[in-house]
């Protein structure tokens, strides 16, 4: 099994393995966040504004992706 993320994805990914235990600030509704969560590579640590906003974190799987480890 394989997962292909799309350029946002990947973006996005490599901002929160930079961000670290910061993480990054989006909307919940933000289309490659979803995924990232969906696909256990990333987490939201908090949620702001009635859970309209939050801190999205990468996860130890998300790592683990980005540095070619299944």
């Amino acid at each position: 099994m394989s997962i292909k993320l799309s350029m946002p994805q990947r973006a996005l990914l490599d901002e929160l393995k930079r961000a670290g235990e910061k993480g990054v600030f989006k909307s919940v509704s933000y289309g490659p966040a979803s995924v990232l969560v969906s696909v256990g590579h990333a987490k939201w640590a908090r949620k702001f504004d009635n859970g309209n906003t939050g801190t999205l974190v990468i996860t130890p799987r998300g790592i683990n992706f980005l540095n070619g480890v299944l």
